[in-house]
């Protein structure tokens, strides 16, 4: 169905802190293009992460774990909130982060080992 506003099936990743959620799982599902629901994180450098993502509009919380299904059925229903969603997961995400730091490493220790042989 081109063109569909339909969610595909994995269109969100549920983090919660029973999963061992952190920063790095986080930036996964951003670069992998998933809408964030995050439940129950953890006080301190999770609940700040949390705050950020929520900030950004790339998740949305849940802290009372009866309602999770509820709150991704609503989210999903609501095409425009979702479609918004998308966006800013796109605007946030860095997929190729990973490609780009071995690509710096790379041409820094060739830029180092050229300077050194043109040194001697």
């Amino acid at each position: 169905m081109k063109g569909s506003s339909i969610p595909k099936p994995n269109s969100v990743m549920v983090l919660s802190a029973a999963a061992a959620t952190g920063h790095l799982r986080a930036a996964e599902a951003l670069a992998r293009g998933l809408v964030l629901v995050i439940v129950n994180p953890i006080p301190g450098q999770e609940e700040r992460n949390s705050d950020h993502f929520l900030e950004e509009g790339v998740a949305i919380r849940c802290n009372n774990l009866p309602a999770l299904s509820y709150k991704i059925d609503h989210l999903l229903s609501d095409k425009e909130r979702f479609s918004k969603m998308q966006q800013s997961v796109e605007r946030l995400a860095r997929p190729h982060a990973a490609s780009k730091i071995v690509s710096t490493i790379l041409r820094s220790k060739v830029l180092n080992q050229s300077s050194l042989s043109t040194s001697n």
